[in-house]
């Protein structure tokens, strides 16, 4: 079994998702529990998100919608993009406004990504382009640089926004067999199974619960 070199650095998470109080505090919750532990910066965030954690109180994304209103709990979504940007976004029980889910660390994200190349490549070398399906395919990002040796691509997310990103994509690359659908992960794998249609190659990138409940419809592929 093959794996992939990880990275070493203490330094690695360029997302994190923090608690925010009604008056204001950030952190994280301490284990078990609802009890807040404020932070001023944390020691695996990247530089660039720990730098802009002092002025999370100031950012638009973070203010009332409307005059008056009372902030509510909720969490703050920080995320640093691959262009070295930090993007924020604020979530609470009456605004939801989360950004669509990424890898925690690009350089490990990049070497996935290249591993996934190498044995789609290889594959394609023994056999004809393969029709491949990406569960749980958020933007696309482990399916989309696989278009030029794939027959055809076909993914699924639950997230809007995630599939809003990956369509636009397509779009912008002009890719004729690639698509990426808003569906339930399940519900898809069912429709495909009643239909007759397969796969040689399928890329999972599922949430924490993992790919529990999906499996026999996997299996039976």
């Amino acid at each position: 079994m093959t794996g992939v070199q990880t990275c070493a650095l203490p330094i690695y998470r360029n997302r994190t998702r923090l608690k925010l109080t009604a008056d204001g505090k950030i952190g994280y919750f301490a284990a078990e529990s609802h009890k807040l532990i404020e932070i001023g910066s944390c020691p695996i965030l990247s530089p660039e998100i720990n730098s802009f954690l002092p002025r999370l109180k100031s950012e638009p994304a973070l203010q009332t919608p409307s005059p008056g209103e009372t902030p509510s709990p909720g969490e703050v979504e920080i995320y640093l993009d691959p262009e070295g940007s930090v993007q924020c976004s604020f979530i609470s029980s009456s605004r939801k406004v989360a950004l669509s889910f990424s890898q925690v660390n690009h350089r490990v994200n990049s070497l996935l990504k290249e591993k996934i190349y190498a044995l789609v490549t290889d594959f394609s070398r023994k056999n004809k382009p393969p029709v491949i399906m990406d569960l749980y395919c958020g933007d696309g990002n482990l399916s989309l640089h696989l278009s030029g040796i794939a027959g055809s691509i076909r993914g699924w997310d639950l997230s809007a926004a995630a599939i809003r990103k990956a369509r636009q994509t397509v779009r912008k690359l002009g890719l004729q067999n690639v698509v990426y659908k808003r569906s339930d992960v399940g519900r898809a794998l069912a429709e495909i199974e009643r239909s007759g249609r397969s796969a040689q190659i399928m890329i999972a990138d599922p949430p924490r619960r993992g790919l529990k409940g999906i499996i026999p419809a996997i299996i039976s592929l």
